[in-house]
Order: C-alpha cells, then sequence, then structure tokens
C-alpha cells in the first residue's frame, strides 16, 4: 500500500492509499502570507483527493491566501516534491499514465 507523507513545520501526516484500486486525481490548496514571514509566499494548506475519498485539509488555514488546485488530465499523481526555506513555498507532482 503506498503512503504519502507530508510534512509541515509542525506536524507529519501520513496518507494510505490502497492501490491499485485508488490513486491521487488532484491536489488542491491554498498559498499566501503569514504574519511571521510577511515577505515570503508559502503554501498554507493542501488537500488530496484520490478517485475514493478527500484526505485534508492539512496545514495552518488561519494562514490568509489564495486557493488553487491541480487535476492531472493526462494520468494519476504518484508523487509529489517541494521546496521549503522558512516554510513550504514550492510543491510539484510526478503523473503516470493510467494503464
Amino acid at each position: 500500500m503506498p503512503t504519502f507523507l507530508i510534512k509541515t513545520c509542525t506536524i507529519l501526516v501520513q496518507i494510505d492509499i490502497d492501490e491499485p484500486s485508488e490513486y491521487v486525481t488532484q491536489i488542491e490548496g491554498s498559498f499566501g502570507t503569514s504574519l511571521n514571514l510577511p515577505d515570503d509566499i508559502l503554501v498554507s494548506t493542501l488537500t488530496i483527493h484520490t478517485n475514493k475519498k478527500t484526505h485534508g485539509p492539512i496545514g495552518r488555514s488561519s494562514m490568509t491566501g489564495t486557493e488553487t488546485k491541480f487535476k492531472s488530465s493526462f494520468g494519476r499523481i504518484v508523487g509529489f516534491y517541494g521546496r521549503c526555506l522558512h516554510g513550504l513555498d514550492q510543491i510539484g507532482c510526478f503523473i503516470a499514465r493510467i494503464e
């Protein structure tokens, strides 16, 4: 069973996916600034959608932010990567074709 680990500055969340019948279809979240880092735009919440259920939101919904989402029309999302300086400020997805 694949596991996605999502780590923020204060929490670690494990999401178990029941593969091969379940797969990630969409990642949704918000980004904005925090009171502690007003000059940095950070990812504040993430929600992971599979073809069976929704996990989240994970993170700090108290940060002011803008909503965004990525839904793959090319395949399923099989992994994530990101960059964290003062907080998570970039995120990307690895995509695989649905066979």
